[in-house]
């Protein structure tokens, strides 16, 4: 137990942002309530919910503004790499490239 409360202490000593796309799975959503209940963690889910219960972000990868503005990021880091802007549009379909 000594492990699992040491690395409990680093993570709210740091409070990191984390981000967890498998909203739907109840086993996410129990783990993101416990992390943002006892202040370990900054929790941001991927759901097109608003209701911020618990402390928790939720980001709509559904939205189109924002699935634009990150696919003008994901191009300006990729297009060395000869991807377009529909093609970066089309990749963050996937909700683990838009996470």
């Amino acid at each position: 137990m000594a492990l699992l409360e040491d690395l409990t202490n680093r993570a709210k000593a740091t409070y990191p942002r984390i981000l967890l796309p498998e909203s739907s799975d109840a086993r996410v959503l129990e783990a993101a309530t416990l992390l943002s209940s006892q202040k370990i963690a900054q929790v941001v889910l991927l759901d097109s919910k608003t209701d911020t219960t618990h402390g928790i972000e939720f980001i709509n990868p559904k939205d189109e503004d924002l699935k634009l503005e990150y696919a003008k990021t994901l191009y300006e880091r990729r297009k060395h790499k000869g991807i377009d802007l529909k093609e970066a549009l089309d990749l963050l379909s996937n909700t683990s490239v838009f996470a």
